[in-house]
């Protein structure tokens, strides 16, 4: 782990790991890479997920192991595990640029920024379902994008002021929802959109696995969207729910038709697009009837065959 005197920036970097061993062992080198580096390194993973030895046992990472399996519990785990000014926070499927921790950091430097991202590029490889899969869940932040205040950012490339975390810990501690971590973010501050600040993200998942995420992650949102005793929001928003799908695609093809090289990936995957938006809405049409959380929301893993070592363009 680097001395004090290596790094200006007191930052904490947590890789919630969901893919798999190569990927999370990708992931960490690039992480090790960075200049200035993070001070210390956590790595959160379910208690069944398979960390390798070489890197279990490395002394300069900080091993955060977590019951449940849904990536909500794993980020929570690594916030309260945290110790840094600032924490950064990402996912094991992602590459960070070189300079990314002084990017975050210094776009946080101004107190009304809140919390600061960057785009995700989604590498140069990948069968149509791999880009439909990828636009879903990221249409938001492609590059290009433009710097300043965002409505939204993702918890794949992220940074917040612990101090500011610490302040709403209550909201998060049981989970982190990032919906509902950055609207309370929002009446505190600004969140801050940063050009440069990109990760190359390699999620690379099989279908069923890819559709079944979606619509667990769906549930799960929906579940956790409102107070238990919110009955009537819930019934609106499930029947909002039935036009969901068409809501979602409008939103994802105004944002890819705004550049011709995206526009053209949609056309050749939109029936994917389709199916995972659907399968999205089902899920929350689902969290709204029951008011209930899923018993179990694992990430997709990468399907086999595929490492961090492909499609990377950083």
């Amino acid at each position: 782990m680097p001395t004090a005197g290596q790094h200006n920036v007191d930052a904490s970097c947590i890789i919630v790991a969901i893919c798999g061993s190569d990927t999370l062992a990708r992931c960490i080198e690039r992480i090790r890479e960075l200049r200035p580096p993070p001070r210390e390194i956590l790595v959160c993973a379910a208690d069944a997920f398979e960390i390798p030895r070489d890197i279990e046992e490395a002394g300069d990472l900080k091993i955060v192991r977590v019951r449940d399996d849904s990536p909500v519990a794993l980020a929570a785990a690594g916030l309260a595990a945290a110790t840094g000014d600032v924490i950064m926070l990402t996912e094991d499927h992602c590459l960070p640029v070189s300079g990314w921790i002084r990017e975050l950091s210094s776009a946080l430097g101004d107190s009304p920024r809140i919390a600061a991202g960057g785009p995700i590029d989604p590498g140069k490889d990948g069968t149509s379902f791999d880009w439909a899969f990828f636009i879903v869940d990221f249409f938001r932040y492609v590059p290009p994008v433009t710097g300043g205040p965002a409505e939204s950012l993702s918890v794949c490339n992220v940074a917040y002021r612990r101090a500011t975390l610490e302040e709403i810990r209550s909201e998060w501690s049981p989970g982190f929802h990032e919906t509902r971590v950055h609207e309370l973010l929002k009446a505190r501050g600004q969140l801050w959109m940063v050009p440069g600040a990109t990760v190359t993200s390699l999620r690379r998942v099989g279908t069923k696995d890819g559709v079944r995420e979606r619509f667990t992650f769906g549930w799960l949102f929906a579940a956790k969207r409102f107070r238990s005793g919110d009955s009537t929001r819930r019934i609106a928003f499930a029947v909002g729910s039935l036009i969901l799908p068409f809501v979602l695609f409008g939103r994802i093809t105004r944002r890819c038709f705004a550049e011709p090289a995206l526009a053209k990936r949609l056309i050749m995957c939109s029936p994917y697009v389709m199916l995972l938006v659907l399968a999205w809405s089902l899920g929350e049409l689902v969290g709204y009837i029951t008011g209930k959380a899923p018993s179990s929301s694992p990430a997709a893993k990468n399907r086999s065959g595929v490492s961090g070592s492909q499609a990377v363009n950083a």
